[in-house]
Protein backbone atom coordinates (compact mmCIF):
# COMPACT_ATOMS: atom_id res chain seq x y z
CA UNK A 1 0.00 0.00 0.00
CA UNK A 2 0.70 3.48 -0.74
CA UNK A 3 0.26 6.47 1.47
CA UNK A 4 0.00 9.91 0.79
CA UNK A 5 -0.03 12.83 3.59
CA UNK A 6 2.07 16.00 5.14
CA UNK A 7 4.30 14.68 7.54
CA UNK A 8 5.25 18.30 9.06
CA UNK A 9 3.27 21.46 8.58
CA UNK A 10 4.76 24.49 7.41
CA UNK A 11 8.19 25.36 9.02
CA UNK A 12 8.64 28.46 11.75
CA UNK A 13 10.73 30.78 10.86
CA UNK A 14 14.70 31.12 10.84
CA UNK A 15 14.44 32.53 14.78
CA UNK A 16 12.48 30.21 16.02
CA UNK A 17 15.02 28.41 18.41
CA UNK A 18 13.22 25.39 19.73
CA UNK A 19 11.87 21.85 18.95
CA UNK A 20 9.67 22.35 15.94
CA UNK A 21 10.85 22.29 12.19
CA UNK A 22 12.33 25.57 11.28
CA UNK A 23 12.01 26.13 7.50
CA UNK A 24 15.38 25.10 6.82
CA UNK A 25 14.60 21.97 8.45
CA UNK A 26 11.86 21.12 6.08
CA UNK A 27 13.83 21.71 3.36
CA UNK A 28 16.76 19.70 4.41
CA UNK A 29 14.31 16.91 5.34
CA UNK A 30 13.39 16.44 1.61
CA UNK A 31 16.17 14.33 0.61
CA UNK A 32 17.02 12.98 4.05
CA UNK A 33 13.44 11.30 4.83
CA UNK A 34 14.49 8.86 1.68
CA UNK A 35 14.15 5.54 2.78
CA UNK A 36 13.67 6.05 6.67
CA UNK A 37 11.84 2.86 7.92
CA UNK A 38 7.78 3.94 9.57
CA UNK A 39 6.51 2.48 12.44
CA UNK A 40 2.96 2.27 14.16
CA UNK A 41 2.50 4.95 16.81
CA UNK A 42 6.43 5.19 17.32
CA UNK A 43 7.09 1.53 18.15
CA UNK A 44 7.68 -2.02 16.67
CA UNK A 45 8.26 -3.30 14.05
CA UNK A 46 9.81 -1.68 10.53
CA UNK A 47 5.87 -1.80 8.25
CA UNK A 48 7.40 -0.04 5.84
CA UNK A 49 9.38 2.90 4.63
CA UNK A 50 9.45 6.39 2.84
CA UNK A 51 9.76 6.43 -0.53
CA UNK A 52 8.97 9.92 -1.84
CA UNK A 53 8.91 13.35 0.01
CA UNK A 54 8.22 17.24 -1.73
CA UNK A 55 7.41 20.54 -0.72
CA UNK A 56 3.65 21.31 -0.31
CA UNK A 57 2.97 25.44 0.20
CA UNK A 58 5.66 24.79 3.00
CA UNK A 59 4.64 22.05 4.27
CA UNK A 60 6.91 18.39 3.91
CA UNK A 61 4.55 16.30 2.16
CA UNK A 62 5.89 12.07 1.85
CA UNK A 63 4.64 9.01 0.26
CA UNK A 64 5.18 5.77 2.25
CA UNK A 65 5.52 2.68 0.80
CA UNK A 66 3.46 -0.05 3.89
CA UNK A 67 5.00 -3.81 3.74
CA UNK A 68 1.60 -5.76 3.53
CA UNK A 69 4.21 -9.23 4.14
CA UNK A 70 4.23 -8.39 7.82
CA UNK A 71 1.33 -9.11 9.65
CA UNK A 72 1.36 -5.32 11.89
CA UNK A 73 2.05 -4.12 7.79
CA UNK A 74 -1.24 -5.63 7.04
CA UNK A 75 -3.01 -4.31 9.96
CA UNK A 76 -2.15 -0.86 9.61
CA UNK A 77 -2.75 -0.95 6.18
CA UNK A 78 -6.46 -1.66 6.77
CA UNK A 79 -6.59 0.63 9.79
CA UNK A 80 -5.60 3.53 6.99
CA UNK A 81 -8.36 2.14 4.68
CA UNK A 82 -10.91 2.70 7.44
CA UNK A 83 -9.87 5.88 8.76
CA UNK A 84 -9.20 4.93 12.34
CA UNK A 85 -5.40 5.60 11.79
CA UNK A 86 -4.88 9.39 9.71
CA UNK A 87 -2.32 11.32 10.94
CA UNK A 88 1.39 10.71 10.39
CA UNK A 89 4.16 11.56 13.71
CA UNK A 90 7.98 12.33 12.80
CA UNK A 91 10.07 10.56 15.34
CA UNK A 92 13.46 13.04 15.47
CA UNK A 93 16.74 14.28 17.42
CA UNK A 94 17.58 17.71 17.32
CA UNK A 95 21.47 18.73 17.81
CA UNK A 96 21.31 21.16 21.19
CA UNK A 97 24.62 22.85 22.11
CA UNK A 98 25.09 25.90 24.48
CA UNK A 99 25.66 29.15 23.21
CA UNK A 100 28.37 31.32 24.98
CA UNK A 101 25.79 32.99 27.37
CA UNK A 102 24.76 29.67 28.72
CA UNK A 103 21.27 29.65 26.36
CA UNK A 104 20.82 26.66 24.40
CA UNK A 105 20.75 26.74 20.74
CA UNK A 106 19.17 24.04 18.90
CA UNK A 107 20.51 23.45 15.46
CA UNK A 108 19.45 20.90 12.95
CA UNK A 109 17.22 18.06 13.42
CA UNK A 110 17.37 14.39 12.16
CA UNK A 111 14.11 12.56 11.37
CA UNK A 112 14.61 9.23 12.80
CA UNK A 113 11.53 7.26 11.79
CA UNK A 114 8.18 8.35 10.73
CA UNK A 115 4.70 6.84 12.28
CA UNK A 116 1.23 6.26 11.47
CA UNK A 117 -0.77 7.19 14.36
CA UNK A 118 -4.11 7.74 15.20
CA UNK A 119 -3.67 11.33 16.62
CA UNK A 120 -0.43 13.06 16.51
CA UNK A 121 1.05 15.63 18.56
CA UNK A 122 1.32 18.38 15.41
CA UNK A 123 -2.20 19.65 13.76
CA UNK A 124 -1.98 19.21 9.95
CA UNK A 125 -0.05 16.00 10.00
CA UNK A 126 -2.56 14.27 7.54
CA UNK A 127 -3.24 11.09 5.43
CA UNK A 128 -4.70 12.42 2.23
CA UNK A 129 -4.89 9.75 0.07
CA UNK A 130 -3.90 6.17 -0.18
CA UNK A 131 -3.80 2.86 -3.40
Amino acid sequence: MLVWGTANPEGLSESYNGLYFRGSDVTHAFSDIIGTPVKIEHKGVDVGHVVSAFPNNGKLDIVIKIDNRVVEGAIISELVRNGTCKEFSLGYSAQITASSNGEDIVGRKKIQEVSLVRKGARDKCLIHGFV
